[in-house]
């Protein structure tokens, strides 16, 4: 006697006639981005056949290809609040533990953005075929190196590196893999003793890599087979690592653009040059994902898709308001940092880029928290991208508190030369102390970063916080309209939890949350992207769960 078969699958038959009746009378009533979504998914339009509103064990999944084990949730409004969406992670563990795994998009974007939904549902059946041929490869005796979803490499082993790598281990549900890779192992092997003492517990690869050299990085890509490598090095290796990437077939983030290590000078062009090679390879480049550059665009990205028809005008507000009790030093890498501050400051208005001398304009802000401080106009990379895609604004500027000990101090480094970054010749002994001297070029910056106290070692005696947001003014309904978005982080809470003081926290935790919207394919195209290019709602209601908390206030004075 042949058993009956049943009509559906894997649905638990003490629920399924409750659930046949459920799916049948919702595929009759669908949701306007149901029935959007299913009107490109029928018919093997995607190459499998999709089903909708299909029992599977206790649930019904609104889209299902069950060749590939893949369910797809629309989500509206209501998916938002905190109830269904502890209910909704609940659901997504379970059947993820029975082998099924779960993508969410956003009603919004079906009914927006359908291409770029389909393209990451897409990239999704690639991967999971990727992965099948590759299970199936290795179970007939064909050894397959395959690259690992979830397998995240990370470049650096500073304070936002740090913090990043902080952040990648607490969220281990996205993060399958993880290896740390610095100039110096030895910076990533006592970075991985820090989280394991702090109580994580996570298999952590270490390695050494010249991030200068591609071929160097082509080895350790070509060896680990990262899905994404995470740039947390410095500026002027954007370049050699982005060209490893594209040799590799690895995706790629960054935190900071490109700058060439001879000239003080930054901006996107030589990155956004790279857009159609990884196109054409099929590979996504996020960039400037840390906070300013990257929370900033986002915060913009949000306020246009929520709050305003027409943004005008646009001011990205950054205050320390901390004190590290140092007579001076500086937040992050001091080359980096020095080199940037001294540049000639630039903003937009009306369709022209404004150059000014360095830190010669500056006003009173008043800040979430702190009081007013002392803002000074800067040059900043994300105004950059920000008035190329929202091309109604007439004015963006950047602005950064500095306390006027701070200024002595830099305006006597530059005074002495200091602050060069061309070679001075030097004849210097030898450390062997056989008394005899050589001839060494030397790069004043460099050696004053020698000197200076390190970023990664300021947490411990640092207090008060940050106060980061952007200040907006436009059109929403025909009115005028203002909006201030920002968050505060307190240093002493980022070094109780990661070590680190919160200059680096405000970006390393963006970059982790940035590589989680692309592991959960939120944030995945072919091509070179800015934050803003992608939807800032996930990526925003991450920086809210992981320590990064924003705040709104409306049709206040802005003061600019």
């Amino acid at each position: 006697m042949v058993k009956k078969q049943f009509g559906y699958y894997k649905a638990d038959p003490f629920y399924y006639g409750n659930l046949k009746e459920s799916a049948k009378r919702m595929r009759m009533f669908p949701t306007d981005a149901e029935s959007m979504l299913w009107n490109y998914l029928r018919g093997k339009q995607l190459g499998l056949r999709f089903r909708r509103q299909f029992p599977v064990y206790e649930y019904i999944a609104d889209f299902i290809c069950l060749p590939l084990r893949l369910i797809v949730e629309v989500d509206g409004s209501i998916h938002q609040e905190t109830p269904q969406m502890e209910h909704d992670q609940l659901r997504t563990n379970f059947l993820e533990s029975k082998g099924f795994h779960v993508m969410r998009v956003q009603n919004e974007d079906v009914l927006n953005n359908i291409e770029q939904v389909i393209h990451q549902i897409k990239t999704t059946m690639n991967d999971l075929q990727n992965a099948n041929a590759a299970t199936n490869a290795t179970a007939a005796g064909e050894p397959l190196l395959r690259r690992g979803r979830g397998r995240l490499l990370m470049i650096g082993a500073g304070g936002v590196a740090t913090v990043c790598a902080f952040k990648i281990v607490q969220n281990q549900g996205v993060f399958s893999e993880f290896m740390i890779a610095s100039h110096h192992k030895e910076k990533c092997d006592r970075l991985v003793d820090a989280i394991h003492a702090k109580g994580y517990n996570m298999d952590i690869k270490t390695a050494e890599v010249d991030a200068d050299d591609v071929e160097q990085l082509k080895e350790l890509f070509s060896s680990y087979q990262p899905e994404l490598v995470v740039n947390l090095a410095l500026p002027y290796q954007d370049l050699t690592i982005m060209e490893a990437c594209l040799a590799c077939g690895c995706n790629y983030l960054d935190t900071a653009n490109y700058e060439p290590k001879d000239e003080a000078h930054f901006e996107y062009s030589w990155q956004w040059a790279y857009k159609q090679r990884f196109e054409d390879a099929g590979l996504t480049a996020i960039l400037g994902c840390g906070f300013d550059p990257g929370v900033s665009q986002a915060y913009t990205a949000y306020a246009a898709k929520h709050h305003f028809d027409e943004i005008h005008y646009l001011d990205i507000v950054d205050c320390n308001a901390g004190n590290h009790h140092k007579a001076f030093a500086t937040n992050f890498n001091p080359e980096i940092n020095i080199r940037e501050i001294t540049q000639k400051g630039l903003y937009y208005e009306n369709g022209e880029w404004i150059e000014t001398e360095p830190l010669a304009v500056h006003q009173d802000i008043t800040y979430p928290n702190v009081g007013p401080r002392d803002s000074y106009l800067m040059h900043h990379e994300e105004l950059e991208s920000l008035v190329k895609n929202y091309p109604t604004i007439k004015r963006a500027r950047f602005w950064m508190t500095f306390g006027q000990q701070y200024l002595t101090y830099l305006d006597c480094i530059q005074n002495l030369g200091m602050s060069r970054i061309d070679n001075v010749e030097f004849e210097a002994p030898l450390a062997d102390g056989s008394g005899k001297t050589v001839k060494v070029n030397i790069v004043p910056l460099q050696f004053l970063k020698a000197v200076l106290p390190n970023p990664q070692d300021l947490g411990e005696n640092y207090d008060g916080e940050t106060s980061i947001g952007c200040r907006i003014r436009g059109i929403k309904d025909g009115k005028e309209r203002t909006y201030y978005i920002y968050n505060n982080c307190k240093h002493q809470d980022a070094y109780n939890e990661t070590g680190m003081q919160g200059v680096s926290y405000t970006t390393g935790v963006p970059a982790m949350a940035g590589a989680m919207m692309f592991f959960k394919g939120l944030w995945k195209k072919p091509g070179v992207w800015n934050v803003e290019d992608f939807d800032p709602d996930p990526f925003l209601q991450v920086l809210n769960e992981q320590g990064l908390p924003w705040h709104e206030e409306f049709d206040k004075d802005l003061e600019l």
